[in-house]
């Protein structure tokens, strides 16, 4: 084989793999006026630390989208808690000085409150608001 032959061959597959690549680019969407996809989001899991104390939650407020999927992490500084919601069902307890992560899954919008169910503790000022848009 020849010296042109060799090059004219190498531009050949050289074209050949560019038509391949701008082929599998435009069946991929590359470009800015194709719809990209997302995740549902369902599927995105967002995680809140609740720090629970005598007697407050922090934060005192959570907003949450329809659909969000959240593992709260929480942790009590000193005596036993809860983290309730008793509309949505959640009622979950952690122990003085301890933590558990719990996952809750959004699925009805509206203004919920938040206690602490222990006795005592929402009369104390253990409330909060959890909103879900």
């Amino acid at each position: 084989m020849n010296r042109t032959t060799s090059h004219l061959r190498r531009r050949a597959a050289a074209a050949l793999a560019l038509g391949i690549v701008a082929t599998v680019l435009a069946a991929c969407g590359g470009g800015d006026d194709e719809p990209t996809a997302t995740l549902p989001p369902a599927t995105v899991v967002r995680e809140v630390p609740v720090e629970m104390t005598s007697f407050s939650f922090s934060p005192e407020e959570f907003r949450f989208k329809n659909g969000d999927v959240v593992e709260f992490r929480l942790s009590s500084r000193d005596i036993e808690h809860t983290f309730t919601v008793k509309e949505l069902g959640i009622d979950w307890r952690i122990r003085g000085g301890g933590t558990g992560n719990r996952t809750f899954t959004f699925t009805t919008p509206g203004e919920y409150e938040l206690v602490c169910t222990i006795a005592g503790h929402e009369a104390a000022g253990m409330v909060g608001t959890l909103i879900v848009e």
